[in-house]
């Protein structure tokens, strides 16, 4: 062997690093539940017939009511996977998380029962009875801004009750109307609407107006000037208080959940014909963009920053979580930011770094944003190794991990 010359052991490690670090600048996804090929869409396996589901205000859980386990199961966002399963009434379908996020209303349709759950402990901690109230098969709820009231739709009786969320006390809201099977509350309490059969009601403005048949959600702009219900025929009704007008667009095959954005411009439709979320131009009518979904999608959530989408899938009992973000190519991509660091003899690359503080700009990123592709060499003679690792790739501009 020359002078100078690596041995063969000392080359072989060398161009095994280099191999991983091939690997590491490719980037790895290791996520809870299973990532599609495109990797935008992942699948997280829940209870059985998922029906309807509520995000929490800071979107870092999703509550997803179980209607055929009656259960709740509540995912962690960031690492898309299932924390906790509640057990609650049978049938529940209804589900809604109060405005300051410390609770979560289950509306249990087959037993007529509100149940209460703490969003600290993930435990139900009162339970309603309907007995007495004769508010038969509860299957939508909402609540009112300040939290005080919980709105729940009567499917059977065809009204609208509400729940004192303090002293759990019942009231007829609207009665003898159409059977409440989606319920809206505008943002600035000014109004609620509820739709079944074949109307829309406007419970504080007392505007009743026909629209197509069978609408299954409805969704209302902030001070309710304009609402939003899809139908199991593929189109989407907008209704407009102002001088009171209906107008009927085609969007998919067969819709089942809407989320408007905060503007009110864009409409996110899940539609179970298709296995799809749809993006909507509320302005034209037009389809901006669609995303798969898993089967049967029964309910949508989408988080405030329009980033993430979320389904329920009746048809194989998961939640899809989309990310709807552009994703980045050409002259978009950056360079991927890279992480050095020292380890003994006998530790492995694979070990997680205690902090990240020696990756400038980026000390404030869990642990759980970086991949598990490493690369090691030897530590220029010192003993040990030097790995390096990379955050997984999101989109343009940013190497942050949900």
């Amino acid at each position: 062997m020359l002078p100078g010359m690596p041995s063969r052991h000392l080359l072989v490690r060398f161009l095994a690093a280099l191999a991983a670090l091939a690997l590491a600048l490719a980037g790895t996804i290791v996520l809870a539940g299973t990532a599609s090929a495109a990797g935008r869409t992942w699948s997280v396996p829940v209870g059985s017939s998922p029906t309807r589901l509520a995000l929490s205000p800071d979107g870092t859980r999703l509550y997803v009511a179980n209607s055929g386990s009656n259960s709740v199961s509540v995912i962690d966002t960031a690492h898309r996977a299932v924390i906790a399963t509640i057990g609650v009434g049978a049938g529940p379908q209804g589900i809604a998380v109060s405005p300051d996020g410390t609770k979560v209303i289950v509306a249990n349709r087959l037993d007529g029962t509100y149940s209460f759950i703490d969003t600290s402990t993930l435990a139900v901690y009162h339970t309603v009875p309907t007995i007495g109230s004769t508010c038969d098969e509860p299957q939508a709820v909402a609540f009112h801004p300040d939290g005080s009231t919980a709105y729940v739709g009567c499917g059977a009786d065809q009204r609208l009750d509400s729940i004192n969320t303090t002293t759990y006390a019942i009231g007829i809201v609207s009665a003898g109307s159409v059977p409440a099977k989606a319920i809206a509350v505008s943002s600035s309490a000014n109004e609620v609407i509820y739709v079944g059969g074949f109307a829309g009601i406007y419970v504080n403005s007392g505007w009743a107006p026909g629209i197509n048949p069978e609408p299954v959600a409805v969704a209302t702009t902030s001070n309710a000037a304009v609402s939003y219900t899809p139908h199991d025929n593929g189109t989407m009704s907008k209704l407009t208080q102002a001088g009171g007008t209906v107008t009927n667009f085609p969007v998919g095959s067969s819709l089942t959940d809407v989320s408007l954005n905060a503007a009110g411009t864009h409409a996110f439709v899940s539609d179970k014909g298709t296995n799809e979320v749809l993006e909507v131009d509320l302005a034209t009518h037009g389809r901006l963009a669609s995303f798969p979904t898993g089967n049967g999608p029964r309910a949508i959530a989408v988080d405030s920053s329009e980033s993430f989408a979320y389904t329920a899938n009746a048809g194989d009992n998961t939640v899809s979580i989309i990310d709807m973000r552009a994703q980045a190519s050409g002259d978009n991509v950056p360079t991927a930011p890279l992480q050095q660091f020292a380890r003994a003899e006998s530790d492995a690359c694979d070990v997680q770094p205690d902090t990240l503080i020696d990756f400038p700009g980026l000390a404030d990123l869990a642990n759980v944003s970086w991949g598990r592709s490493w690369a090691q060499w030897p530590n220029g003679g010192t003993g040990g190794f030097v790995c390096t690792r990379q955050p997984y790739y999101t989109t343009a501009g940013s190497w942050a991990v949900r």
